[in-house]
């Protein structure tokens, strides 16, 4: 193992044999194609690249592929949750990474609405994967837009090259303090199949089931010594949900005594834990299925249809959490592809089926149970002595909050579940938190390499078209009146010189990008690379390339009110159309003097922001002050 076979011929009896092996250094000589969308060798390519094959992948102790890129020189992986990874090179990154672009096939598995890939939801079984490659850093030269950070080019293995049925079972237990040890398991099918040399067909099924990690960490968000509401009237913890509605109650006013006898005191609803409204169930099914055509009879020319679809359930933490549940992508590619070029489109389609923000879940479930208004009057007058009869005494902020809470629903209880079942399948974030997206995006982009028809280099020309449809019914973009469509579309051109005796490769590229709502943007890269020695074993690279990231469609076009402040999109026809939901005055205290003194509402009164308020008629703190 590791050194290269020797072939010695025996010519007679007794012949004495001697032979010195050779290192095989067969990773100087692996292909890769994602660097100039050409096969080269890996020493030669103009960038650096990570690359892992089926072989590692088979090697790696980690559960999956996927997993296991983690251990790729440069890479990151940031863990959302047990089914939700997110891989990182070259830079900062949250969770939602739109600076990072996943391809599967040349397909772009990113979720349409969010504009960055949900781990492996749509990515590919362990069992079909050939290869995966990652350029670390900007690749926009050939990519375009949101290759930022870098790119990951994963490749399925051919009907036709990886015939037959294989299958895969891991099993083992996750464990945790506080969720126990729990069950995993991760299935995979893989079945191929090449009816003939024209015709051939595959299949790929995995499923994953275990138990997302619990979020118990109830600090609170400011004074982290506090863990509840004793002694901390405005308790509003880290995974509590529900006790960020507030208000500061003037107790003065209220009894109408003297400013300054009683004080006011902020003081926050009840909240109800991350676990009552996460079930942290992990679970992940993918389908994939190909029909492939080959019309010669080889390779030189194969029609490509491929259809996938992946559904689960997880935990996506953004400017709330959310319960991931049910969410399903699917997408479907049709593809021509021959040995100097290939022409495909596909489409990407969302839904986020059961899914709902667990903030507003808690807060409305509470509301359900006792308005706002009404569990701060009786809190306030608890307080100030007016529940004495009923044995509650006054001046006493636990008594007051324990007198509000009464009859308030208990997690578990079969009128918290009726109440929460509500809640979650209500778009309507004044009563409910379900998450509604249908986004879809439709893709087109071809390539052709002129080498058949140029001889001085190679060069290769190629383009892309996308649209996408914003679907959210207004829950999440300012699509109250319909899907909103935009469209981004770019073109590029690549050369590549090879000089004094193949040793020198010059490789230059540039790219145009142009997106609905921002100007064009060129993106160049120039990289040298040099074979040095004997065998041309030792490679010197030097390459400069930029990269650019198209704000996402939230930027652009989001309003949601996620409740400790408002979303809203830089578009401007989005601020132009944003309505918020009606703000009770009274309970949002700190938009009181400023709603007031622009349209003369009283506190109490309910008011709309726009968007345009957002940008043209807002104050901040430096500026409110000599206000």
């Amino acid at each position: 193992m590791g050194y290269k076979t020797e072939k010695v011929e025996v010519t007679e009896n007794n012949q004495k044999i001697d032979v010195v092996l050779t290192e095989n250094e067969t990773f100087l000589d692996e292909i890769v194609v994602s660097a100039s969308r050409t096969p080269e060798r890996i020493m030669e390519s103009p960038v650096t690249i990570e690359r892992l094959d089926s072989r590692a992948i088979k090697n790696t102790t980690s559960p999956s592929f996927y997993d296991g890129l983690e251990n790729l020189k440069g890479v990151d992986i940031n863990s959302n949750s047990l089914t939700f990874k997110s891989v990182n090179t070259r830079g900062f990154a949250t969770f939602a990474n739109e600076r990072f672009m996943q391809l599967v096939d040349g397909m772009d598995n990113s979720a349409p609405g969010l504009n960055f890939a949900v781990g492996n939801l749509l990515g590919i079984s362990d069992l079909d994967v050939k290869s995966v490659e990652i350029l670390p850093g900007a690749s926009s030269a050939l990519y375009g837009a949101n290759a930022f950070n870098g790119i990951m080019f994963m490749r399925s293995k051919s009907a036709f090259d990886d015939q037959g049925v294989s299958f895969s079972l891991k099993r083992g237990i996750t464990s945790q303090k506080a969720a126990g040890d729990n069950e995993f398991n991760d299935f995979n099918i893989r079945m191929a199949y090449a009816f003939s040399d024209y015709f051939a067909a595959k299949a790929t099924l995995s499923y994953l089931k275990g138990t997302d990690w619990y979020a118990t960490d109830y600090r609170d968000e400011i004074d982290g010594t506090s863990m509840s509401h004793a002694g901390n009237t405005a308790y509003n913890g880290l995974n509590m949900y529900g006790d960020e509605v507030g208000t500061t109650l003037d107790f003065d006013a209220i009894a109408g005594t003297p400013a300054g006898t009683l004080g006011a005191t902020r003081v926050t609803r009840t909240g109800y834990r991350d676990i009552d409204f996460m079930n942290n169930e992990a679970k992940s099914v993918k389908f994939g299925a190909s029909l492939n055509y080959r019309p010669l009879g080889d390779d030189r020319l194969e029609i490509i249809w491929n259809t996938k679809f992946g559904s689960g359930n997880t935990i996506y933490q953004g400017q709330n959490r959310y319960n991931i549940k049910n969410f399903t992508l699917a997408q479907h590619r049709l593809e021509v592809r021959g040995k100097n070029f290939f022409v495909r489109a596909y489409t990407t389609a969302e839904d986020a089926g059961d899914s709902y923000d667990t903030r507003f879940a808690a807060i409305n479930v509470n509301r359900a149970w006792s308005s706002d208004t009404n569990w701060f009057q009786e809190y306030a007058g608890a307080y100030l002595g007016a529940a004495a009869p009923f044995g509650v005494p006054g001046m006493n902020h636990d008594a007051a909050r324990a007198f509000a809470d009464r009859g308030r629903l208990v997690p578990g209880t079969p009128e918290f579940e009726a109440a929460k079942e509500i809640v979650i399948n209500d778009p309507n974030l004044v009563t409910g938190s379900k998450f509604l997206d249908r986004t879809k995006m439709y893709h087109a982009d071809a390539n052709v390499n002129l080498r058949d028809y140029i001889s001085f280099a190679e060069i290769q020309v190629g383009g892309s078209m996308r649209e996408y449809r914003l679907d959210s019914q207004g829950t999440i973009f300012t699509d109250y009146d319909g899907p909103i469509s935009y469209t981004e579309a770019g073109a590029y051109i690549q050369g590549q010189k090879r000089m004094l005796d193949d040793r020198l490769k010059l490789t230059a590229s540039a790219r145009y990008d142009k997106a609905l709502n921002f100007k064009g943007n060129i993106s160049p890269r120039i990289s040298l690379s040099y074979a040095a020695g004997e065998d041309k074993r030792h490679n010197f690279r030097a390459s400069l390339q930029t990269g650019f990231r198209n704000p996402t469609a939230q930027d652009q076009y989001i309003g949601l009110d996620a409740g400790a402040g408002i979303l809203v999109g830089t578009a401007p026809e989005n601020i132009d159309r944003y309505r918020s939901l009606p703000y009770n005055l009274g309970i949002n205290p700190a938009l009181a003097g400023y709603i007031n003194a622009v349209s003369g509402s009283n506190i109490g009164s309910s008011q709309v922001l726009t968007g345009d308020m957002a940008y043209n008629n807002s104050w901040s703190a430096s500026s409110l002050e000599p206000f």
